[in-house]
């Protein structure tokens, strides 16, 4: 996730006005949800971007199969997976608080520069989650990490739950964060953003998991 104002190259992010919700805003919010759930194409210039500006809906029109792990991390790999499913049960709380797990490890993928799990929280249809994924994996080959979180959950809640599929809206909030290198030198600063609002939608299959993802404007 990149600002506009960023000094790093690459997509950028965009905030929506720092304004109070609106009817506008709510109509918007139930299109997005609509459009999610019919799992709509993903633009042909998906970007790392959170907010309107630099990112696109992504999604997956069925569910794709784990990454897969190397020999040596199997047993690792499908532990994980049985934990989280232990962890983030097919319910609605089970769901709110599988999104929340995202974006801790989100945060901590960003601030450690350890990438770790982060690939079993989503799809590689989820274009918007890979792009993450992409990010965070070349900060830990650069050895960058960030000093601050990458988001700030406000809030996560289930907008609608049938059988396996959940459309989870969350508010975020996008602080400044200076990306240092090994010796702590500043490589790029990402600057503070306004709040976003942000949908999910999850699949479960065996676990949650992150299969598309729409920013409402």
């Amino acid at each position: 996730m990149r600002s506009r104002r960023s000094t790093q190259e690459g997509g950028a992010v965009t905030a929506p006005p720092r304004t109070k919700p609106s009817w506008t805003w709510h109509l918007r919010l139930v299109v997005g949800i609509a459009v999610i759930a019919a799992c709509s194409a993903p633009a042909s210039q998906p970007s790392s971007g959170i907010s309107p500006g630099g990112g696109s809906t992504s999604a997956s029109t069925t569910p794709t199969a784990r990454p897969s792990p190397t020999p040596t991390s199997v047993s690792a790999t499908d532990a994980a997976i049985e934990d989280m499913a232990r962890r983030y049960p097919s319910t609605t709380s089970g769901a709110e608080a599988f999104v929340r797990a995202y974006f801790a490890a989100l945060n901590a993928a960003y601030q450690t520069g350890k990438v770790g799990d982060l690939a079993l929280y989503s799809t590689p249809g989820c274009s918007r989650c890979r792009d993450w994924l992409a990010e965070f994996a070349k900060n830990e080959a650069s050895g960058l990490h960030s000093q601050a979180p990458f988001v700030s959950l406000r809030s996560a809640e289930v907008a609608s739950l049938r059988g396996s599929v959940a459309i989870v809206v969350t508010h975020l909030v996008v602080p400044q964060a200076k990306v240092v290198n090994a010796k702590g030198a500043v490589v790029h600063t990402r600057n503070a953003e306004g709040n976003v609002n942000f949908l999910a939608k999850l699949i479960f299959d065996g676990s949650w998991r992150v299969v598309a993802t729409e920013v409402p404007q």
